[in-house]
């Protein structure tokens, strides 16, 4: 048992990295006008008409992102729980089934944790793409 928890902090490591965010047109590059030199307007990125959508947006993002991985999260460790208490249940199917039960129910989470960030970034890629094709 002692050798399972020695591993746990590299598994949770690896496991809970979060990858790189996405961050679509994050760079604002301001346009010069070429004759004077000076800034002529600040600009935005595609899609967004003023600071405060795109502030906006990018604040919900990082909101919802934050979320997902805090449940992400949660679902490992409910799933790491569960395996332990299946590996601990000592031939007792009242424990056994509930472990596999709590076994069940994190990866279910974890799909669906899944499967909503990319319908997320899915409809957030087309809104964008929608409103900077209206413009």
């Amino acid at each position: 048992m002692k050798r399972l928890f020695s591993f746990l902090p590299f598994y949770l490591l690896v496991l809970l990295t979060p990858l790189p965010a996405r961050a679509a047109g994050a760079n604002i590059i301001p346009p010069v006008n070429s004759a004077s030199g000076q800034v002529t307007q600040v600009g935005f990125p595609s899609g967004y008409t003023s600071a405060l959508n795109y502030y906006l947006s990018l604040y919900w993002t990082r909101i919802i992102n934050a979320i997902l991985l805090v449940l992400g999260i949660l679902a490992i460790i409910y799933l790491i729980y569960s395996g332990i208490q299946y590996i601990t249940a000592g031939g007792s199917s009242d424990k056994t089934k509930n472990a596999r039960q709590g076994i069940l129910y994190a990866l279910l989470g974890i799909i669906i944790l899944v499967a909503s960030y990319f319908i997320i970034d899915t409809i957030t890629s087309l809104s964008t793409h929608v409103a900077s094709s209206a413009g």
